[in-house]
């Protein structure tokens, strides 16, 4: 198993990427051979809100990699929700 790294904008604060740091780290380890593990929070400008979170991971599973996209209103949101989406795409598909 791979470790994990979380990159943040300075407009996140470090208590939110150790929570999605951890959150990410407990996906990998469940999966299982999964390395290379990265992912980006960053702050962008929404002319309609003034402000949106975006999350993008990728992780490299059984020689493939795959890669997941979330927005949310803050950055835990967005994290939260890439990895959720990062978990469904790893988990085994029913035979």
């Amino acid at each position: 198993m791979g470790g994990v790294t979380v990159t943040a904008t300075e407009a996140i604060s470090g208590d939110q990427v150790a929570a999605i740091e951890r959150q990410l780290a407990s996906v990998v380890r469940s999966a299982g051979d999964v390395t290379g593990t990265q992912l980006t929070l960053r702050r962008e400008a929404d002319p309609g809100s003034g402000a949106l979170f975006v999350a993008d991971v990728i992780a490299f599973h059984a020689g493939r990699g795959i890669a997941a996209h979330a927005v949310g209103a803050s950055a835990l949101e967005a994290g939260e929700t890439v990895v959720q989406e990062l978990r469904r795409r790893l988990r085994p598909s029913a035979p």
